[in-house]
Order: C-alpha cells, then structure tokens, then sequence
C-alpha cells in the first residue's frame, strides 16, 4: 500500500525534507559570498531541486570561514535555470554542471553498468564525475552538511600546494551490510580495512582516482548490493587507507537524536536524514542569522 503513497507523505520527516526550500528560505536573505573560480582547489557538491536552499546554506558556511577555493555544484537533472541563478546570484563565481552535459562526457568513459548506477542513484555523481570533471584537489561535500565553526583542518589541508593525505570524517552504523561482508571485500579487493566507519558526506582527496580502480570496487560492492549507501563505501575501500579521520568532536555525522552538549564542540554536523533531526533546523537558522550578519 506504501507504495502508492508519494514519496513526500510517507512520513513527517519527508514531508519536512520536501519542504526544505521554504522551511530554510531566509538563507536567500543573506548576502552572496564569492569563491575563486581560478583557485587550484575546489568545494564540489551534487544537489537538487528539493534541496537547493540547503545547498546554499552549506557551502556559504564553509565560504564565511575560507572562499579562496573553487565551487563546482553538479545537477542531477532536476535543478531549473531559477535555481540556477540563485546559486549564481549566492556564490559568485561558481561553475554550474547540468546533468545533460555531464552525461554526454561521462557516458563514453565508464562501462555500461556503471553509468547504469549512475543514472539510477544521484549519489555516484559524487563519486564519477567528481573524479572525471575536476583534476585538482577537492573537497566533496553533501548538501545536508553545515560549518558551525571555523574548520581549521580543512583550511589547512586547503592551503598545503603539495599533495596531502585524503581526510574524511566518522559515521557509525551506516555501513553495516557492507560491514558484515567485510573480510570477503578485503581478499577481493587486496585491501586491509578493518573498520566501515567512513562517511563521504564530506571528504577530502588531492587527484582523481583511476576510473579502472573505480570500476573494479564498484563490481565487487555491487555484486554484494546496490542499496543506499554504495557510493560511500566504494569510496571506503578506495581511500581510507590512504586517509586521515577528522576529529570526529568536532566533526559530525548524526544519525539519531544526540544531546545538544556533543554539537557544541562541532565544527560540521552532517545531519544524516535532514529534517529527522530537530537540530538541523536550530543550528541552520542560527548560522542564517550569523550570514545575514556578514
């Protein structure tokens, strides 16, 4: 019977996360915050429709702290040209990617079965094409994030010229049928992970991984499942090796409820399910109020 019900109605935290352009409308309000199209490093994020407003707000808390950097925001497919110009007109400067173009570049590159996922799943956008389409440091950034206080790490990751270990940040209980499988994706893939705790949600790496090394770990996780949650972990069995956790008390991903006492010390939350989380809209119009005071 779910099924015949719209998506939006299923439940209260969809219809918030349906809503999320109103309901964080005053972030429009704020004054725009350039980045630096020529910088030799970039903030991409993959974003929608629904989901503009809070895009707006996550890359302008992180542009108040730091904006010498690059801003490459990726359609997938549902943006239209006003939400085009409200990205314009809040980060000047940034480069808009359409779903269109991206696919005519990227659909001779990658095999049939990968740009298959890729149509299905908005997420490997993250993955694909911000390795294809940007050849410099980067950081890869969802749209459900916000930078309460100044990221240091980041910042200084940013401003190393050489190349710099990969970082991201901690997600417990996110990755669990991958998890359970972890062993078998070690001697398949020659890696020696022992923990699934990685969260792409915000994470940072120097050059683009090899489309053939993207290839081989998506054939293996998907051959386990195609469920939410591959992108991340394809990207765990990619990097983490190779990467740096961020502090996880200052750097959050929320997946229940957690006392307000542990998002003091935050200096990013990534609010896993948006608007399932009451703090999400506290912490979003306190830093909208900080914006409009810029």
């Amino acid at each position: 019977m779910k099924k015949y019900i719209p998506w939006r109605f299923q439940s209260k935290t969809n219809l918030l996360n349906s809503c999320s352009n109103f309901i964080f409308r005053k972030v429009l309000n704020t004054p725009p915050i350039y980045c630096d199209p020529n910088s030799a490093c970039c903030y991409c994020t993959v974003t929608c429709h629904r989901d503009v407003a809070i895009a707006i707000l996550a890359i302008k808390s992180f542009l108040r702290f730091f904006n010498q950097i690059s801003v490459e925001i990726q359609d997938d497919g549902s943006l239209t040209a006003n939400d085009k110009s409200l990205f314009e007109k809040h980060i000047p400067g940034c480069r808009l990617h359409s779903r269109e173009s991206t696919d005519k570049i990227i659909q001779p590159l990658i095999s049939h079965d990968l740009f298959k996922a890729r149509k299905k799943d908005p997420s490997m956008l993250k993955l694909i094409d911000s390795n294809i389409l940007f050849n410099k440091k980067r950081i890869v950034a969802d749209s459900d994030i916000i930078f309460m206080k100044k990221p240091d790490e980041i910042i200084d990751w940013l401003r190393i010229k050489k190349p710099t270990q990969s970082f991201y940040h901690e997600v417990n209980e996110a990755n669990k049928l991958f998890a359970n499988k972890i062993n078998f994706i070690n001697s398949q893939l020659g890696t020696n992970i022992q923990k699934l705790d990685y969260c792409s949600g915000l994470i940072g790496f120097n050059k683009s991984i090899p489309i053939d090394e993207i290839e081989k770990t998506f054939k293996c996780l998907s051959s386990i499942s195609n469920v939410w949650g591959l992108e991340q972990n394809i990207f765990a069995f990619l990097l983490k090796e190779k990467s740096m956790k961020l502090p996880p008390q200052h750097y959050l991903a929320i997946i229940k409820e957690t006392a307000s006492d542990i998002l003091r010390e935050a200096k990013m939350i990534h609010f896993v399910g948006k608007f399932k989380h009451k703090q999400y809209l506290n912490c979003g119009n306190l830093v909208i109020s900080e914006l409009g005071n810029l």
